[in-house]
């Protein structure tokens, strides 16, 4: 399943032809209230799928039908299924990454092996706003905020 804001790349698509993001499942990988028969199903249940399909032979929306292999990443200490899904998440802003790369200038990196300052301005020059409430569940944990 793919949501138009469940990643980067759909959300950038998403955005340029003007989808909507919706998110249709809970905490819990099952659907919330708002999407009629599928109120409750798992997204990784094999009968999610086609009742997706049933729904658009309905509405004669249904253009084709291929099976093609696809796998969810896994949770790496349970072993769980993972689905993506919309969540909110905070981000910090980094228009300042140019006082940031003056820092950068101003430090004596040691070894000079290491090309300390190059890496990182390369770093911050290509880095997108900071992402700082990454879920733990992905073996990632969320910024420690509280001091």
């Amino acid at each position: 399943m793919s949501l138009p804001a469940a990643a980067t790349s759909t959300m950038c698509s998403a955005r340029r032809w003007g989808l909507v993001a919706i998110a249709p499942l809970g905490d819990d990988g099952r659907f919330t209230g708002e999407f009629g028969s599928f109120v409750g199903k798992e997204a990784i249940d094999p009968q999610t799928p086609e009742l997706v399909f049933e729904k658009l032979r309905e509405k004669n929306l249904l253009v084709a039908v291929e099976e093609y292999p696809h796998i969810y990443p896994h949770c790496w200490r349970t072993g769980d299924e993972l689905v993506f899904r919309l969540v909110d998440e905070w981000f910090i802003d980094m228009d300042w990454r140019d006082e940031i790369m003056e820092v950068v200038r101003n430090i004596q990196w040691l070894p000079d092996s290491i090309d300390g300052q190059t890496r990182e301005i390369e770093w911050l020059t290509n880095m997108r706003d900071w992402m700082i409430s990454k879920k733990p569940l992905l073996g990632i944990s969320a910024a420690d905020l509280g001091g």
